[in-house]
């Protein structure tokens, strides 16, 4: 990817600057924001940034709302907790909302929470979308390994090595990042790799839900897989279906083959035993 310009990346930094400092000020004010669940179309379910307000989310809810989704939350504010006793948490929530087939939309850390997921929590999630999710980790908070969430999230650390790859397991994994993200040290540990990385031309982690340019280009994204009417619903339904018959017609010819390929081989077993009769 090309570098931005200049001043594109001044004001992004610049953007992201005054987004530490409310940052900060957020860490005091924890309102929690309400689910909208009488979206007409995916349920998408936001699990949130250490230490990071939900207030920040406001603008990411209202786009989804907006194109007709159901927006639920997930708050991973405190970093006292390990990761994998937050996915515990997490799974009981996706359950408790009775969540089925969801987009669940992570921001950093909270992006690494559904590589933990129990069976259970997991199979109710069909597309996991990072949005400056540390895949690879981050050596910025390596001298405060003791903070459980920062040890797991610290580079090369157990729950990385162990869990990273389970996003592959989801039928839909898309990570987002941003083209500098300051929490992340060093750079190249941004990128989960694989060619499946969407890099926005915006630094800033806090940008990526703050921004509208960026907020409108995950919606946009989002909406590829989420028809708007039951026309289109219904031309999905019928593209899979016809995948799916696809499929099943090339399994069902599988064996046909093998048995006419079969076949000849037997006759000719059958014409050599033959002759070796007649011989005789």
């Amino acid at each position: 990817m090309s570098e931005p310009q200049r001043n594109r990346i001044l004001q992004g930094w610049l953007l992201e600057a005054l987004w530490i400092l409310l940052q900060i000020v957020g860490m005091i004010l924890f309102i929690p924001l309400p689910a909208h669940r009488t979206g007409r179309r995916g349920r998408i379910l936001i699990v949130t940034d250490l230490l990071t307000s939900p207030l920040f989310y406001v603008f990411l809810r209202s786009a989804l709302i907006k194109q007709g989704y159901s927006v639920y939350f997930y708050y991973n504010f405190s970093p006292f907790r390990s990761l994998k006793e937050s996915a515990r948490r997490l799974s009981r929530h996706i359950e408790k909302e009775g969540l089925s087939r969801c987009v669940l939309l992570g921001h950093g850390v909270g992006g690494l929470l559904p590589l933990a997921l129990p069976d259970e929590g997991r199979k109710r999630v069909y597309h996991l979308l990072g949005l400056g999710t540390p895949f690879h980790g981050t050596t910025l908070v390596r001298h405060l390994s003791f903070i459980p969430s920062f040890r797991d999230v610290t580079s090369r650390s157990d729950f990385l090595l162990v869990h990273r790859m389970n996003a592959l397991l989801f039928d839909d994994f898309s990570p987002f990042s941003a083209w500098s993200d300051e929490w992340i040290v060093p750079g190249s540990l941004s990128r989960f790799g694989q060619g499946r990385d969407l890099i926005v031309d915006f630094p800033g982690r806090l940008n990526l839900v703050l921004s509208g340019e960026n907020v409108q280009a995950v919606v946009e994204f989002l909406g590829h897989s989420h028809p708007t009417t039951a026309v289109e619903k219904a031309q999905i339904d019928m593209s899979r279906e016809a995948k799916l018959a696809a499929q099943s017609k090339k399994q069902a010819a599988a064996p046909a083959e093998v048995i006419r390929k079969t076949r000849p081989a037997a006759k000719k077993a059958a014409k050599k035993s033959n002759t070796k009769t007649r011989k005789r």
